[in-house]
């Protein structure tokens, strides 16, 4: 009688194993991603940065099943954000130029985690309180869950990359967001490098 126990068991340990198995599989696929994009943007062309930054998009956003993926600058001056660079899957509506200028206080929370460096992750957006002004821009891009990661220049934050997931729903592991977060350190670096340039060539 005791063997069908032990088979149920040993048949969850494979799963198990192949289930971290394929975690790692994974998790090596998206550095191997992470460095050909460093070394894309190590030896880039002032005039090539846009469309290396909107082609990283593309690539870790296709990589993790995104729908659609994005960079917002903050401008605390004028307490706005604006969002300077997008990629969406096929059938998915770009939202760029509706997501111009949002007032920050109506997203305060949201920024406020992201001036402390943390990532803001939402699993389910439908299950957001009716009265969160943030349901009430991310419910009309069908955004089910979302991914955001701050953009920090030393201790300040200068924005934010995310990733929208339309048409399922998404978990994300830490491993996945410690990634991330190294794909945010290059892309500030990289837009640092094209403030700088940008300034001498005027």
């Amino acid at each position: 009688e005791g063997i069908p126990y032990r088979m149920a068991g040993f048949h969850s340990d494979i799963t198990d194993s192949k289930l971290t198995e394929d975690a790692l599989i994974s998790q090596t696929a998206l550095q191997t991603i992470l460095m050909d994009i460093s070394s894309k943007y190590i030896n880039i062309n002032f005039n090539e940065i846009d469309s290396s930054i909107n082609e990283s998009l593309r690539q870790l956003a296709s990589f993790v099943g995104a729908d659609r993926s994005y960079v917002f600058d903050y401008d605390f001056k004028r307490n706005i954000c604006n969002n300077s660079f997008e990629w969406c899957a096929e059938g998915i509506d770009p939202q760029i130029d509706q997501l111009q200028n949002v007032p920050t206080e109506a997203i305060h929370w949201w920024v406020e985690t992201h001036i402390k460096g943390d990532s803001l992750y939402i699993d389910d957006v439908d299950a957001l309180d009716d009265k969160d002004p943030v349901k009430d821009i991310l419910q009309p891009q069908g955004i089910k869950s979302i991914i955001t990661i701050p953009l920090m220049e030393s201790e300040n934050c200068v924005g934010f990359v995310g990733f929208d997931f339309v048409k399922s729903y998404r978990a994300y592991s830490d491993n996945e967001e410690i990634l991330l977060r190294v794909f945010a350190e290059m892309l500030v670096n990289v837009k640092h490098r094209a403030d700088l340039e940008r300034k001498l060539i005027e």
